[in-house]
């Protein structure tokens, strides 16, 4: 069965979701694209759910009927911004499902507050840019220092907002959460 995009639905991710997470979650290349540890079974994948619920993030199964599920979404909020970082499963890539999961993340953005929505790619990710692109993001022309040399950021905001803005809200969200990410301003 092949669910409709329009179908899907974000829900909190607890250890229910455990087994289906390692599963979805076992090509390596989901790892390499997210940057995430790998989850190599049901119980590293429910110890990866119980680290992230303790950090500061809201963590988001992507759920479709008959199947369960699909992907995850993680946000990190700070004052009228927000970071998300996503994936669809192994499973389920190549339907769309990747565009209705940021359309779904955005609206929870929202919903929390954020006016400006960043996230990130790898830049040989065209599969993943270009969904974001359709979904109403756009490049952001700063860089950062290694080890996250090979990414792209990304922006969306209700109303125009100028690049060199942007960049600098992604600059300060960056050390006001800590991400680790050493941004060249």
């Amino acid at each position: 069965m092949d669910p409709r995009a329009d179908e899907l639905w974000l829900e909190p991710l607890g250890a229910a979701h455990a087994p289906a997470l390692a599963w979805q979650y076992r090509s390596p290349a989901i790892a390499e694209l997210t940057q995430l540890p790998p989850l190599r079974d049901p119980a590293h994948a429910a110890d990866w759910i119980r680290h992230r619920l303790a950090q500061p993030v809201l963590v988001r199964a992507l759920m479709a009927p008959h199947v369960g599920l699909v992907g995850c979404v993680e946000l990190m909020l700070s004052d009228q911004d927000a970071f998300l970082c996503l994936w669809i499963g192994t499973d389920w890539q190549g339907r769309g499902w990747g565009q209705r999961l940021i359309a779904l993340s955005c609206e929870l953005a929202a919903a929390q507050g954020a006016v400006l929505v960043l996230t990130a790619t790898l830049h040989h990710n065209a599969t993943s840019r270009a969904a974001f692109g359709r979904c109403g993001f756009s490049e952001l022309p700063g860089r950062a220092r290694p080890p996250d040399q090979e990414r792209v950021f990304l922006y969306r905001a209700p109303t125009f907002i100028d690049q060199a803005l942007a960049w600098q809200r992604l600059v300060d969200f960056a050390a006001r959460m800590n991400t680790g990410m050493d941004l060249v301003s």
